[in-house]
């Protein structure tokens, strides 16, 4: 009798559990390495993203005239660059305000007040 028991009901609940937690087991891998992929494509999407804002900004920071294309309403946007010892404002005229260096020398004049409300 003890040997039905065993052979019906203990071996099969045995089998059965080793085989479920084996499942269980791999579903769990199985779901971290998708996890990963997912966030490894994300970074490189992330990645690309960047590099082309990047390459955007480094663009008009050589062409100060395209900067429309990184924003369509420039009106409020002012770039500053300096090159050599020469700083460039873009687009010309649009700073309210005076640029002073460390030695006190005015680099640009501001624009007339009437001017500088209409900007």
């Amino acid at each position: 009798m003890a040997f039905i028991f065993l052979a019906t009901i203990v071996v099969p609940g045995v089998v059965l559990a080793v085989y479920g937690f084996r499942a269980l087991y791999f579903e769990r891998r199985i779901a971290h390495q998708q996890i990963r992929e997912a966030l490894e494509a994300s970074t490189i999407t992330m990645e690309r993203r960047l590099e082309l804002e990047f390459a955007s900004w480094r663009d008009v920071l050589e062409h100060p005239d395209r900067i429309s294309k990184l924003a369509p309403n420039a009106d409020s946007i002012v770039m500053l660059a300096k090159q050599g010892g020469h700083l460039r404002v873009s687009p010309s005229g649009a700073l309210l305000y005076d640029l002073v260096d460390h030695s006190g020398t005015i680099r640009q004049n501001p624009p007339a007040r009437a001017e500088s409300r209409s900007l």
